[in-house]
């Protein structure tokens, strides 16, 4: 046999076996939840938007058609100046849309500086709980979301006050393009104008009061520089996609509206 032929011949016949073992083109072995949880903290560690949302089973609706929620009105000033009647019984945010404007939001916050690390994990006594873990849907309770960050109070006084601005960019932009009455969307981006003047005003005094909060819940005289955090989650609704486990922030929400989750 030529040798060329014999080549092609061999690669074609690997390149086969590859993919009928599931070694390439997706796919490998199921992920275990365990994995899943695993991953979560490199995730939210590296700032990615991308990553951030493979861990999300996509597309998020908050369902607000439920009467006690359809019924209830959206309040914009205190003095109930205008006051519309929430109208749209349905939200919908798809994985571009995470991605763009989450992305805004995570490269504010890498422009300063400071060290962050995320961990999911089981609690100081005791185990994460998995119910389910079939091949569809499952459970996990009893998990604790450890964060450890070091940062100045320079550098978190930049974080708030550029989060602060880029959120009300994303919202404006939003606003702008969103399927509103426009009288809605004059009252809408006019009131975020008045949140963005207020910002640039009176930020200095949001900081203090901020900062005052902060080391009196923590019961310090002065800034740490240094955060360790044991925060217990709520109960994480998982689904399956393909192979891969995708936080369910949809049956989540579906569940807060209920009593289930009434201690949280």
């Amino acid at each position: 046999m030529n040798k060329k032929l014999f080549s092609k011949s061999l690669i074609l016949v690997v390149t086969l076996a590859l993919f009928l073992s599931g070694c390439i083109f997706g796919g490998g072995q199921d992920q275990t939840v365990h994995e899943y949880l695993a991953s979560v903290g490199p995730a939210i560690t590296s700032l990615e938007a991308n990553k951030i949302a493979d861990l999300i089973a996509f597309p998020i609706v908050f369902d607000f058609a439920d009467d006690e929620l359809g019924a209830y009105p959206l309040n914009f000033d205190e003095n109930n100046d205008w006051n519309p009647d929430w109208d749209r019984p349905e939200l919908k945010i798809e994985k571009a849309d995470f991605v763009k404007y989450s992305s805004k939001v995570f490269t504010k916050i890498k422009e300063s500086s400071f060290d962050l690390t995320v961990k999911v994990d089981d609690p100081p006594e005791g185990k994460i709980e998995i119910i389910g873990g079939n091949n569809k849907t499952a459970t996990v309770e009893n998990a604790v979301l450890y964060i450890t960050l070091e940062i100045s109070a320079e550098s978190a006084r930049e974080v708030l006050h550029s989060l602060s601005d880029t959120m009300i960019t994303i919202l404006t932009d939003y606003i702008e393009n969103a399927d509103f009455d426009e009288d809605v969307k004059e009252y809408l981006l006019r009131e975020l104008q008045y949140q963005r003047d207020d910002l640039e005003e009176d930020f200095n005094e949001v900081w203090d009061e901020m900062l005052e909060n902060v080391l009196d819940e923590l019961e310090l005289e002065e800034w740490p520089g240094e955060f360790e955090l044991e925060l217990p989650l709520m109960p994480l609704e998982l689904t399956k996609e393909g192979k891969k486990w995708k936080l369910d922030v949809t049956a989540i929400f579906d569940s807060m509206l209920s009593s289930e989750y009434d201690d949280f």
